[in-house]
């Protein structure tokens, strides 16, 4: 049987090698978020640049309101660091500050994720804070309380659901 000793030495390959390096591929951005498994989250590169876009876009009407609010957006962050795509996930309850938040979001630039040592494209959440008085902030890292991941994951089930539809 020839073709059985070609075929053996093929399976043998796909067995050895990780199956996410075989079949994965980066999420495309037009789908919306979905899960990538990773060892190492991405991490923003320019976090004093974002401090001057925090200063620059905050509403300016708004800045003696005593508003304290925060927008956490989804985050698309591509193999290269760069920003792919964002959308709100929980929006601050005032669109200027929700569009101000997407400003901030599209400046930024990460240290991309990695899996087994590699860069990876993953959605993630960003939480950008805005406080009256100071010209705001982005929340670095894992930012999102138990509840807040929660509400992100059954947000993610229902956009899935909705596409199914």
């Amino acid at each position: 049987m020839p073709g059985l000793r070609l075929l053996v030495p093929v399976l043998v390959l796909f067995a050895l090698l990780p199956a996410h390096r075989v079949f994965a591929q980066d999420p495309d951005p037009a789908d919306g978020p979905v899960f990538v498994a990773r060892d190492v989250e991405p991490t923003i590169t320019n976090g004093g640049e974002l401090q001057h876009v925090l200063r620059r876009v905050y509403p300016s009407g708004y800045r003696d309101t005593g508003l304290d609010v925060t927008a956490i957006l989804w985050v698309y962050v591509a193999r290269d660091g760069s920003v792919g795509a964002f959308k709100v996930l929980q929006s601050s309850g005032y669109d200027v500050f929700d569009r101000a938040a997407e400003q901030v979001v599209e400046a930024m630039v990460f240290e991309p994720a990695l899996r087994d040592s590699e860069p990876v494209a993953v959605w993630m959440h960003q939480a950008i804070h805005f406080k009256s008085g100071e010209s705001g902030r982005f929340l670095e890292g894992p930012a999102l309380v138990a509840e807040d991941v929660v509400r992100a994951r059954d947000s993610i089930a229902n956009h899935q659901e909705d596409d199914k539809n």
